[in-house]
C-alpha cells in the first residue's frame, strides 16, 4: 500500500494545548484502508505516551486518504503502519 496522498501532515493537526506546553512524541498507528482509500479503522500500536496526541492522531488520520493497495491491478482493502509524528517546528 503506498504512503498517504499529499497533506495528510497537515489534516491531522498538532493539538493546541499540547503544542503550547511543548508536548513532542510519536504514534504509532495500524490502519484498516477501504478500497478507495478511506482509512476505516485506526488502532493505536504504539503509544506516544500522551493521550492528547495519541487522539489526535487517531481521529486526524481518518481525514488522511491513501492510494489502496492493489491486486491484479484492481484497488483493494488492506492494511498498513502508520506513524505520525509530532514534533515543534
Amino acid at each position: 500500500m503506498a504512503p498517504p496522498r499529499p497533506g495528510c501532515p497537515d489534516v491531522i493537526g498538532y493539538p493546541a494545548a499540547e503544542r503550547q506546553r511543548g508536548v513532542t512524541g510519536a504514534v504509532g498507528l495500524r490502519l484498516r484502508v477501504s478500497d478507495d482509500g478511506r482509512v476505516v479503522e485506526a488502532r493505536i500500536a504504539q503509544t506516544s505516551g500522551d493521550a492528547a496526541l495519541d487522539e489526535a492522531a487517531q481521529r486526524g488520520i481518518r481525514r488522511c486518504r491513501f492510494v489502496p493497495a492493489l491486486r491484479d491491478g484492481v484497488p483493494v482493502w488492506g492494511s498498513r503502519d502508520y506513524r505520525v509524528v509530532f514534533q515543534l517546528d
